[in-house]
């Protein structure tokens, strides 16, 4: 009985390695992009105070994969996604409320 459960978690491990990070996001010169993998997402969004607010329509760049760029000069980045229509937090390193009832993520660079 032991070797099927030791091929069943070295399989989990497997996949849950290979599928990568879930959020993240990679400066790049003057711009900054943003990255969620977001399985079964048709629509997604990114809205920031780096864009006032206005949404950034998301690229996918692998099956659940979704990418947003934005221009970038310096200081925090207050940010959330809309996916499907729906207001979207990921779990992120920092969290500040917004002043209407909900919270932004905050990048905040070399952090």
């Amino acid at each position: 009985m032991k070797k099927p459960i030791s091929i069943a978690v070295a399989a989990m491990l497997l996949v849950g390695c290979t599928g990568g990070p879930k959020y993240f996001v990679k400066p790049n010169n003057n711009n900054i992009s943003f990255y969620a993998r977001i399985p079964g997402a048709k629509t997604v969004y990114l809205v920031s105070n780096a864009t006032n607010f206005k949404k950034v329509k998301a690229v996918r760049v692998k099956k659940n994969l979704w990418k947003a760029s934005i221009p970038y000069k310096h200081g925090l980045i207050k940010y959330f996604y809309i996916v499907d229509g729906h207001v979207f937090i990921p779990p992120c390193k920092s969290h500040e409320y917004d002043g209407f009832g909900g919270k932004d993520c905050v990048y905040v660079p070399n952090m």
